[in-house]
């Protein structure tokens, strides 16, 4: 069967850093097929993405909020996120051009 998980990154970097050594292990042995990331802090996301990519092999997908308010904030985002392996994106609300 085929599942998938939803995380949030925690704000401290000692929170992501114990989501990165403990959590992701834990949660890689269910086997999802994709773990969707969402969190403020967008270096920790990127950087658990790249993790569940590079040492678990599973599908990272990146929930971005409306937070994203410019064009120029998404396109750097998306492109970081490109560089990690990213390719899956869900875009939660309106990105507004100011």
């Amino acid at each position: 069967s085929t599942c998938s998980v939803e995380i949030f990154v925690p704000r401290s970097s000692a929170g992501v850093e114990a989501m990165a050594e403990e959590c992701l292990d834990a949660l890689a042995s269910r086997g999802p097929s994709c773990i969707s990331i969402s969190g403020t802090n967008s270096r920790a996301v990127l950087s658990i993405a790249e993790t569940l990519r590079t040492r678990h092999c599973i599908r990272p997908q990146l929930q971005l909020a409306t937070a994203l308010s410019t064009e120029s904030s998404a396109t750097a985002l998306l492109d970081a996120a490109l560089k990690v392996g990213v390719r899956d994106v869900l875009l939660l609300g309106d990105l507004q051009a100011h």
